[in-house]
This record gives structure tokens, C-alpha cells and sequence, in this order.
């Protein structure tokens, strides 16, 4: 923000303003410090925008994020200090210094304090085990003899974890996953992840005992405390295992309500959990629906992918408002049921929960899309006023 408090105009004085008092003047090295700020700044926004589009690795990536951050914010800071008339003040040039410290001791932060302590509860990985085409579950549980307390892992089912292999200190390697177990399966802690890059696309190499660190968990997709009302749970391929968590742990609590589940895949052969979910229905008032948009021609369930009309076949129209719905999937797939069950069926907002696995710009609608065309155009306005103020 302080670039945008310290600009223009730059130049030789006016004739009636012999002083320089309306012009900056800003020396060289000054000036370009607050010019590669706000290409740095631009390069930063651009690469998290389009981070799936990049031809580079995710830890290169997210190194390259990181340097990133911390050159805008000592190219900030050396323009403010030297470049701002009014930060000459010692309170207002030591306000910029600790804004600075604050930002880069978040970095350190996440990537030595809590590396740090991750070390002081060390996981192994104890099984892996195919769970569908190019999707693996992997299991992890303490590492007692390596020193974890054998704390449980204060989560919420429905919430992911970043996981990291080997070793935690000075690695890039964290990824983020939902964890598709329930808190009732502790120790064992389950995460399942389809083969979708460099990381996930070893995942099946990973041997048991593989050292594994988790940080977390983090995210709001959770069933509230004290739920008592239809439930439905609408997946897209992966997005099955945080929903595979809620009904783990419903399932534990004696979940009385009815429980719908909608899960759509390409093919059969990427259908998740088939065999539990049907032993599941023995417990819970669960009813399961299995969609294929690519399906065999012998295949007998329901065909295309979950939109308005499947729900409104599956949804009996009295639960319809009343159920509170769970979404978790491709964004495509998400906005578009988003509007459905928000406009069509008359769900309060409050009880349409969603969890979108990818945040690519390309694939952004609906009201995801709203809030990036929201940020550019709040950019948009700022450059104006910068431009504005500058031509003055």
C-alpha cells in the first residue's frame, strides 16, 4: 500500500514553483526501487492467478513466490524511506520498517518456525493402497518412537492438512490435502489424491515408513456441531474424500437425519469408496447415486454429470430448502449447482457449503469469477488515480 502513498510526478520544478515544492525529484536509485516494486508486485499477482498454467514445478513455483514477496518488500521499503517526504518523520519511517519485519517474519514463520516444531511430531507413512484409476489413499499414523506425544491432531472432518515427506526443515515439498479420514479413526490419519502433478503423480512410489509431517488442519468444509437436518453431499471425482471424512464421522455419531450423496466421475473406474458407502447405508439413511459422463453401455445408474435436473430427481421437493448441501469438486461443476440450489431450489446461502480444489483463472465462474473481476478492476481504478495525480 505504500507505493501507491509515494508516486508521481517526477521532473523538472514549474516556473512558478521555484521552490520544488509540488515535485518529487526522486533520484535514480529511489525511483527504480519503487518501479521494480510494482513490476515485481504485478509478476506476483500474475503468477498466483495462473500458477496451474506455469511450466514450472510447484516447489519452484512457490520458491519463486516467496523470493518474490520478500523483494517487494525491501524495494518498498527502500523507496518509502528514501523516496517519501513525509516518511523522513522517525515514528512514520519506523511504522514502514516494522510493516516490513512483520511481513518477512511471516515467511520465516512458515517456513522454519513451523517446520520447527513439526519436527517434534513426526508421522510415518503405514500403508498405501490403490483406491481408484490414478487415485491413492495413503495412511499415516505417529511416529512414537521418533517422539510424538501422541497428541491427536485437533481436526475437524471435512478439513485438509499440508503434507510433507522425509524431512520438514529447508524442503518446498508441502503440498495441501483434505484428509479423508474421520477424527474418530485416530490414530490413523487417512489422506486419498489423485495423480495430478509432479508431487501427486509419485505418490504410489511412496514406501510405509516414509517419515511424513503434517501442518494443520485448516479449512471451514465441516459439518456444524449439533447438525440435525437432511444432508446431501455432491462430489466431483476426487472431491469425494473430505465428504468420505463427514460421513466417516456421522456414521460414528449416529447420524439420524437422511443422507444424500451424489458422486460424478468420467468413468467407473474412478468411482471412490463404492464398497463402504454401500455398507454404510446398513447404518445411516443413506442413499448413494453414482453419475458417469463417459459411461459403458451396459452401465445401468445415472448418466451425464450432477446438474439441476438430477437433483431435482434424487431431492425429494420437501427437503429441498431445508437440506443444507455440501459441494466439492471442479469449480465448473460447483458454480453451476451454486445457482441451482441458491436461485431454484430456495437454499439460504448459510447452508450451501463448498470446498473448490482448483482456483485456476481460466476456469473461474459464477461468483469466483465476480471476485477476480473485482480485483482487477479495484487494480484498474488505483493505476487511474496514480495515472491521474501524476498528469496533474
Amino acid at each position: 500500500m505504500r507505493l501507491f502513498l509515494y508516486t508521481l510526478p517526477m521532473g523538472t520544478p514549474a516556473p512558478l514553483d521555484r521552490d520544488a515544492q509540488t515535485w518529487l525529484n526522486l533520484p535514480l536509485l529511489p525511483g527504480l526501487s519503487g518501479l521494480l516494486a510494482w513490476i515485481a508486485l504485478g509478476l506476483l499477482v500474475f503468477m498466483a492467478v495462473a500458477r496451474d498454467g506455469l511450466p514450472m514445478r510447484y516447489e519452484a513455483w512457490r520458491l519463486s513466490h516467496g523470493v518474490g514477496a520478500v523483494l517487494i518488500a525491501l524495494f518498498g521499503l527502500h523507496h518509502t524511506l528514501e523516496a517519501g517526504r513525509y516518511s523522513q518523520d522517525t515514528l512514520l519511517a519506523g511504522f514502514w520498517v516494522l510493516a516490513t519485519l512483520v511481513a518477512i517474519a511471516s515467511l520465516v514463520h512458515v517456513h522454519v518456525l513451523i517446520p520447527m516444531r513439526q519436527r517434534r511430531q513426526p508421522y510415518r507413512i503405514t500403508t498405501v493402497r490403490p483406491e481408484a484409476e490414478r487415485t491413492w489413499t495413503i495412511e499415516l499414523e505417529p511416529d512414537k518412537d521418533a517422539g510424538h506425544p501422541g497428541n491427536p491432531l485437533p481436526f475437524h472432518a471435512g478439513q485438509f492438512a499440508w503434507l510433507k515427506l522425509q524431512r520438514p526443515l529447508f524442503r518446498m515439498t508441502e503440498h495441501p490435502f483434505s484428509i479423508s479420514s474421520a477424527p474418530a479413526d485416530w490414530p490413523r490419519i487417512a489422506f486419498t489424491i489423485k495423480e495430478a502433478g509432479d508431487f501427486t503423480g509419485r505418490i504410489a512410489e511412496v514406501s510405509p515408513g516414509t517419515p511424513a509431517y503434517l501442518d494443520g488442519p485448516y479449512g471451514h468444509f465441516t459439518v456444524a456441531p449439533g447438525e440435525n437436518q437432511p444432508l446431501v453431499f455432491i462430489a466431483g471425482g476426487v472431491g469425494m474424500a473430505p465428504i468420505m471424512a463427514m460421513l466417516r464421522q456421522l456414521r460414528h455419531d449416529g447420524y439420524r437425519q437422511p443422507i444424500t450423496v451424489i458422486q460424478g466421475n468420467r468413468s467407473g473406474s474412478q468411482i471412490l469408496f463404492a464398497d463402504e458407502l454401500d455398507a454404510m447405508a446398513e447404518t445411516l439413511d443413506l442413499s448413494v447415486h453414482q453419475v458417469l459422463s463417459e459411461p459403458p453401455a451396459e452401465w445401468s445408474g445415472h448418466r451425464g454429470v450432477p446438474d439441476r435436473a438430477l437433483l431435482e430427481a434424487l431431492i425429494p421437493a420437501e427437503q429441498r430448502a431445508a437440506a443444507c448441501y455440501y459441494l466439492c469438486g471442479p469449480p465448473a461443476m460447483i458454480d453451476a449447482l451454486e445457482q441451482t440450489l441458491l436461485s431454484d431450489f430456495g437454499a439460504p446461502a448459510r447452508q450451501v457449503i463448498a470446498e473448490r480444489f482448483r482456483y485456476t483463472l481460466g476456469g473461474r465462474r459464477s461468483s469466483a469469477r465476480r471476485l477476480v473481476y473485482a480485483a482487477l478492476a479495484a487494480a484498474a481504478v488505483i493505476l487511474a488515480g496514480v495515472a491521474g495525480f501524476a498528469a496533474g
